[in-house]
């Protein structure tokens, strides 16, 4: 069998190579739910997680500050291999690294339920982050050149949907686990439904590939040590400060090697990121939307779970309860992606979920120590909406800007900068609550409030660039795929 074969032995020669099948309706669906129950453990796994720190943090003796790397692990595995994995998805196949990604993921998960002290579950979380980048590329792209036309946007939002669904649920899940059973509990039960996620690609997922071109192995390393840096420095900064030569050091490297990142693809023979992505300007709009608006979902995982756990002393039970606020918004804005963006474009709302989710951390701004938790509802459920229509449109609008052949790079490098984007979140919130221990609990109840609200303030400033960032996105009422995307053919 060629390398442009198929799994089922069809062979496509055309060049460039790519594989689309004609499918029914019934067989998308199929596909669709195939690669999305891995999606429903990721979200389940990322977004409920929050509500199990602060047990963690007892448990293993570690610092509230330090409990941000149970996130940002998760991102520094992620985001680094990102684009090379986009990239590997096209060359190699994206049913195979659908497969290996699942098998990795259900790996990094045993080690976190069984982890003895908290470095070997900080390895477990990178080995799951690393998983993600194989899985989340090759999902979002089988998603998109699956659905073609109308039904892409359709497609893409459904995808988003159960992801969202999932995260909407996994608050409660995770505290309802944390509160009962322990938060070991939590990554355990992920095993079945990963089973059950790895035989669907296997029986339902058609092979298809992208770009044939041989991946950049310079470009790989200099993207991946440079987004490795600065999400190190980005956690390192909530525990240390920003004048740490521990913080300042890695961002700098890191930047630096960005820039040589950018130099060397202008002279690279077969650049990581193709020039049809480079010189697609609708694309980046909604990339700096999803970028700065994950801000905002890092921060207010930290914030909001410390602040109900430590200050006002709620369970991990009913802190997932309280998280339903931003969590079941934030599904149903992504269960009506298509319909918001064939009705109102992609402009106006990716500026309205900025201008929410800023709206929310001012919110928040006016928390203290005898705050009422309706305000904290109030602010969690703007920010959901905001971050429903965020993430969902922006997803919609950069997939839809770039050729098809190049969707798993692309897919790659929006989801990489998510990441980074939760990891400053995160470090801006870290630096809130890593207070001094020493102190009273009514000192240390102030010091956090004081530092909430600093950090609310720094999120507020993000979204409104963010929102002024989403006007020079595309304003199309109805999403194509570009003019230079292949034809399917079966």
């Amino acid at each position: 069998m060629c390398q442009c074969c198929s799994a089922r032995g069809h062979c496509f020669a055309s060049a460039p190579v790519l594989l689309f099948i004609t499918v029914s309706s019934r067989s998308t669906t199929a596909i669709l739910i195939a690669v999305a129950l891995p999606l429903v453990v990721l979200s389940i796994d990322f977004s409920g997680v929050a509500v199990a720190l602060p047990d963690i943090g007892r448990e293993l003796d570690v610092p509230a500050s330090s409990t941000g790397w149970v996130i940002n692990a998760f991102a520094l595995g992620a985001a680094g291999p990102l684009l090379v994995s986009g990239r590997a998805a096209d060359l190699y196949g994206r049913k195979r690294m659908l497969v290996i990604g699942v098998l990795v993921f259900s790996l990094g998960t045993l080690l976190a339920a069984t982890a003895p002290v908290f470095d070997v579950l900080i390895i477990a979380r990178v080995i799951q982050g690393f998983a993600t980048a194989l899985f989340m590329t090759a999902s979002l792209s089988v998603v998109s050149t699956s659905f073609t036309g109308d039904r892409r946007a359709w497609g893409i939002g459904m995808w988003s949907a159960i992801g969202s669904t999932a995260a909407a649920a996994a608050p409660v899940v995770g505290g309802l686990l944390v509160a009962t059973l322990g938060w070991r509990w939590f990554f355990a039960l992920n095993l079945p439904v990963l089973l059950a996620a790895l035989l669907m690609i296997l029986r339902y997922v058609p092979e298809s590939f992208g770009d044939k071109r041989p991946i950049d192995l310079v470009g790989a390393l200099l993207a991946t040590a440079s987004v490795t840096c600065v999400i190190y420095g980005l956690q390192e900064a909530g525990m240390k400060g920003w004048q740490s030569p521990w913080v300042l050091g890695p961002l700098a490297f890191g930047v630096a090697l960005f820039g040589v990142f950018v130099l060397q693809q202008r002279f690279s023979a077969q650049p990581l990121i193709a020039a049809a992505i480079v010189h697609a300007r609708a694309y980046r709009p909604p990339v700096a939307v999803a970028f700065l608006a994950n801000w905002g979902f890092g921060a207010i995982n930290i914030l909001m779970t410390f602040w109900l756990q430590d200050v006002r002393n709620l369970s991990a039970a009913m802190t997932g309860i309280v998280f339903l606020a931003y969590s079941v918004p934030f599904a149903i804005m992504g269960a009506l992606t298509g319909r918001v963006v064939k009705f109102a474009g992609m402009r106006a709302p990716m500026m309205l979920g900025m201008f929410l989710i800023a709206v929310s951390f001012v919110a928040l701004t006016q928390l203290g120590a005898s705050s009422k938790i309706g305000l904290v509802i109030v602010a969690m459920a703007l920010s959901g909406v905001g971050q429903g229509l965020a993430y969902n449109v922006s997803t919609t609008a950069a997939m839809t800007a770039v050729p098809d052949v190049d969707a798993g790079v692309a897919s790659g490098l929006l989801t990489s900068l998510r990441n980074v984007g939760v990891a400053a979140g995160v470090a801006i919130a870290s630096m809130a609550v890593s207070v001094p221990s020493s102190g009273s609990t009514t000192t240390q109840t102030e010091d956090f409030t004081a530092g909430l609200q600093r950090a609310s303030w720094v999120i507020v400033l993000v979204s409104l660039l963010g929102m002024a960032i989403a006007v020079a996105a595309s304003s199309g009422r109805t999403p194509a795929a570009p003019a230079d995307a292949p034809t399917p053919a079966s």
